[in-house]
């Protein structure tokens, strides 16, 4: 399992937040009887819902103090193939006055792209870059999106670095690259077989953060899927696959992948509006912004 931090805030103040937590449960005195109801294997998607909307303060708080192992098992609804809507539903009680992630990439786009153009040094990128260009007539949106967002750290080129020690205590540091960056935030891979192969390598060398996942190519993806603890989530576009990602690390209080954790704060400032007393100042993120807003 990844870690369950609390390193993502929340976004207002903290008093206020605590203070919306208070009242729902003062006046939901229920919500642990309520949350049962989820055990009845009978129960439509939207009665699923409905309970899930009654019991949100309870299982976010149920989220803060326990481990993945112990949320799915309480909350399993997490799990299935719909799960997804799920979080949807979390974030958007989280973020009431949350902004239109869809709409603001649409009208932004076309910006980005030159600035991609302009900042795109890195080879393998530059040729990405040139095919986008070349078919962008020809490419569905689903390619757009995915091409922009696998670019963005080209950009975005990681800045942390992760501090080690040797065999013998030495200490050192590890530096992350724009590959390192771009496989943490969206794996591809052709089929699904080399997928499921690639996953099982990546989990025997630790925990996989949330991602998404690509069966096919950037320019042509067969399948998107986002990933959570073993749970792949069905995506019937890339940009709600981006979407329901960032979601997850808010609701599930999970950190950013270090490797590629600029790019999500810029996701996070830009297309969602969210500020946080833990986001680590970035000029690099407040220039392309301002570029963005010009």
């Amino acid at each position: 399992m990844y870690p369950w931090s609390g390193v993502i805030g929340r976004s207002g103040s903290e008093k206020s937040t605590i203070l919306i937590v208070i009242i729902y449960i003062a006046s939901e005195p229920d919500s642990q009887n309520i949350s049962s109801y989820l055990n009845d294997k009978d129960l439509t998607w939207p009665e699923i819902e409905d309970i899930w909307k009654k019991t949100i303060n309870y299982r976010l708080n149920f989220i803060k103090d326990n481990n993945a192992v112990e949320i799915f098992k309480i909350w399993s609804h997490y799990t299935m193939q719909m799960g997804y809507k799920l979080v949807d539903i979390d974030f958007q009680s989280l973020y009431t006055d949350k902004s239109n992630f869809n709409l603001i990439f649409e009208e932004s786009s076309n910006k980005l792209v030159e600035i991609l153009k302009e900042r795109v040094k890195d080879a393998a990128s530059r040729q990405t870059l040139t095919t986008f260009n070349d078919t962008l007539d020809n490419l569905s949106t689903d390619s757009k999106v995915l091409v922009i967002m696998y670019l963005l750290h080209c950009v975005f080129i990681p800045s942390s670095k992760k501090s080690t020690r040797d065999e013998n205590g030495k200490k050192g540091f590890t530096k992350y690259s724009i590959r390192d960056s771009q496989k943490s935030f969206v794996i591809v891979k052709p089929t699904t077989v080399d997928m499921e192969s690639t996953l099982q390598k990546m989990s025997e060398r630790g925990a996989i953060q949330p991602c998404v996942l690509v069966v096919g190519s950037l320019f042509d993806a067969k399948q998107i899927l986002v990933y959570l603890d073993y749970i792949k989530y069905k995506m019937f576009s890339a940009i709600k696959a981006f979407d329901i990602c960032f979601k997850i690390f808010h609701v599930f209080n999970v950190e950013y992948p270090i490797e590629c954790s600029d790019v999500w704060l810029f996701i996070q400032i830009f297309y969602f509006k969210i500020t946080t007393k833990y986001d680590k100042s970035n000029v690099l993120i407040k220039q392309v912004i301002n570029e963005l807003n010009s």
